[in-house]
């Protein structure tokens, strides 16, 4: 894999952590969880889809 997207992976699963730890999650997964069946996608590509918008 090349490190540029080694990068970005690794950049993206950080603020997805960060933003568990600030609503009070202790698990970056069990967060995202949550967020899939909120939101009925994952945290990074309803960031994707809105970035588009």
């Amino acid at each position: 894999m090349p490190a540029g997207v080694e990068h970005l992976v690794r950049e993206h699963a950080a603020a997805v952590a960060r933003c568990a730890e600030r609503v009070g999650f202790d698990d970056a997964a069990d967060f995202a969880a949550f967020f899939r069946r909120l939101a009925g996608e994952s945290p990074g590509r309803w960031r994707e889809a809105a970035a588009g918008r």
